[in-house]
């Protein structure tokens, strides 16, 4: 609608505008590439139309997709304080107060609760509730647990290295670049991409306010580093050390770190 007045406003001054809808017209501006120009004003004119009739064809299927929630307000908090305690007391077995159609919408298996702020709501989640998200959220964080326990670590990778004797050309070539750079390149593949996985683990699980999914989301990559710095570690370096990749590597790891505490030594003693 703002499309089609400020081009309708436009027209009335400068005369019939005209337009390219292309989505590339806006990188190959040229008339080159021949993009088909159209009135700006009947353009919007029937995009709004188009976008009426959508929005009536979904309004009037609101009816049959029934969510199960309504979204109430109060005049003040403590009316809105009042019914909220009061149907607290349906958890206890004890049913709320009682009106003249109590029976015929079934209050006592109401859950009440306070709603959140509206910029707070992911609005398109709501469709999904009941065991249909908890069973997505189950099936989820049990495919991220696989992932992260058992093919993102190093050690798996290692071992099925040395199984398939992957390695046998990485020793031959006995490169101080491969030795020296590949343990930094698997570590920082590892930091960067399993905290990437865990944070967008979370969007996938349709939770129904961004707060909620910012504290899941914050929960899961704090078991991630502990995970990844006392678990993990304890884990990986015996597997890691008995590889031979991972062998020679620290083989090399330990040559350096004795090459660098002789050098040390010497300088410091220079300096005394």
């Amino acid at each position: 609608m703002k499309g089609r007045l400020y081009f309708t406003t436009k027209a009335q001054k400068k005369g019939k505008i005209m337009i390219k809808t292309h989505p590339c017209a806006q990188i190959f501006g040229c008339d080159i590439c021949g993009f088909e120009r159209v009135d700006a004003e009947q353009y919007y004119s029937e995009l709004e139309e188009k976008r009426t009739d959508e929005f009536n064809a979904e309004k009037s299927r609101i009816s049959l997709k029934r969510l199960g929630i309504a979204f109430v307000t109060f005049r003040d908090e403590r009316m809105t304080a009042v019914i909220v305690k009061d149907y607290s007391r349906v958890r206890c077995r004890q049913r709320p107060q009682q009106s003249s159609i109590t029976t015929v919408v079934q209050s006592h298996k109401w859950g009440v609760s306070y709603a959140p702020a509206p910029s707070d709501i992911i609005w398109e989640n709501l469709s999904v509730c009941g065991s249909r998200w908890w069973l997505r959220c189950v099936l989820l964080n049990i495919l991220l647990f696989l992932l992260l326990f058992f093919l993102t670590t190093p050690a798996i990778i290692v071992n099925t290295m040395d199984k398939f004797n992957v390695t046998r050309p990485v020793e031959s070539l006995r490169s101080p670049v491969i030795t020296q750079f590949l343990p930094t390149l698997l570590l920082w593949a590892f930091s960067v991409l399993l905290p990437f996985i865990v944070y967008y683990s979370a969007f996938f699980e349709s939770h129904w306010t961004r707060s909620g999914q910012n504290q899941v989301t914050m929960h899961k990559c704090f078991l991630l580093l502990v995970f990844m710095v006392i678990i993990l570690l304890l884990w990986v370096c015996p597997v890691w050390t008995s590889s031979s990749l991972g062998s020679s590597m620290l083989t090399s790891w330990r040559r350096r770190k004795s090459n660098f505490s002789v050098s040390s030594f010497r300088t410091t003693a220079h300096s005394l």
